[in-house]
Order: C-alpha cells, then structure tokens, then sequence
C-alpha cells in the first residue's frame, strides 16, 4: 500500500508572470515590466533600479523657482531626461536661458549670468538623477560641490565618499533638511555614475 505513495508535492501550474489582479502596477525601466506597488517606495516607481532611467517631473527638479519649471514644461521639457538631453549643448542652452528669462539686449548682464548659473545648475542635476538619487539628494550634492554625474564619477576614494556624505548632509542642514545620506549611498550613485554615458 505504502509502495504507491509519492514524495514528489504535487505541482501547481495555476500560476502567471502578471501581477496580482487588482493590485496598483509601477513601470520600471524600458522594458515595460510591471510589479504590484508597495507602501515602502514613495512615489511606487521601481525606476531607481535601473540606473540611467530615473526621471523626475521637471516642477520636482527645479522645485525652488515653479515658475520656470512651469515655462520648460510648456515647451516639451516635463521631465529631468528631456530637460538633460536639450541642456547638454551650448545651442540647447541658449534656449533653456531664453525660456528662463535671458531676453537678448534687454536682460541686465547680472541678471543673464544669474539665469545661465541656474540653467547650468538644473541640467547637472538632472543629470545626477540619472545615477538613482532623487532631487533633493542631488540638490544637496551640488552644494557639497559635485556639479553632476561626470564630477560624481571621479570621487572613486572610499575615504573621500565618506567626507562627501558628511558634506552633502550639512548642506541639507543648511537648508534645513535632514537628507540621511551615506556613504554607502555615495558609493552607489558613484558606481552607478561610472556606466552612464556622458552628457559632461
């Protein structure tokens, strides 16, 4: 009697590669995968794991000055990668400062370099982005010093990442925030910057 019983559990083949019915789905990266969201992601998007695909929404990006990310938004520019890829060109840049206020023979030369300092300023964050930081973080970083992921990628020293984490976190007091990064968060986003292509 006992000779016929198996060991082997029976297999379920009731099963499918596509979420949870009813379950809210994030797409990640560029290959259209959906997974159920969950409570731990802020913004339930998983793009973070592919490092080169995080975009923010422009208004996110340039949060200090709503206006001009309004502006760019108008004009095609809504997210971080479209923002990097017109800025990343003296032509691009040019009509980022047009957009921004820069009005030839017009504009006073004090305030045409200040609008071409934060034109420079919102493209390399951008361009920090990419490396799976979020905005803030990348804000932060540029007031360490780090002007985007090209400057990012040279900080390859462990101790040097460390003294950029305590860099980065005092400007975030500065600016009263508590930003929490690591060094091991530098150390990703340095690894991360290293397999980007260049736009610096």
């Amino acid at each position: 009697m006992l000779n016929n019983i198996s060991n082997t559990p029976p297999v379920n083949t009731n099963y499918s590669n596509s979420p949870v019915q009813g379950a809210p789905t994030a797409n990640i990266g560029t290959n259209n995968q959906t997974f159920p969201t969950d409570g731990f992601s802020p913004s339930n998007n998983y793009s973070t794991l592919n490092a080169g695909t995080n975009s923010y929404p422009v208004s996110q990006l340039i949060a200090e000055d709503t206006a001009t990310a309004g502006k760019f938004s108008k004009f095609f520019m809504g997210n971080s990668s479209s923002l990097l890829r017109v800025g990343s060109n003296w032509l691009g840049k040019v009509v980022l400062n047009a957009i921004a206020g820069d009005i030839p023979f017009i504009t006073s030369s004090a305030n045409a370099a200040r609008i071409s300092n934060n034109v420079t300023l919102w493209v390399g964050r951008a361009d920090l982005v990419r490396t799976g930081m979020n905005p803030i973080q990348a804000m932060v970083l540029q007031d360490a010093g780090i002007k985007n992921a090209t400057d990012l990628s040279r900080i390859t020293n462990l101790s040097d990442q460390a003294v950029l984490a305590q860099l980065a976190n005092a400007a975030g007091a500065n600016r009263g925030m508590n930003v929490g990064i690591t060094p091991n968060n530098v150390s990703t986003w340095v690894a991360s910057s290293q397999q980007l292509s260049k736009y610096f």
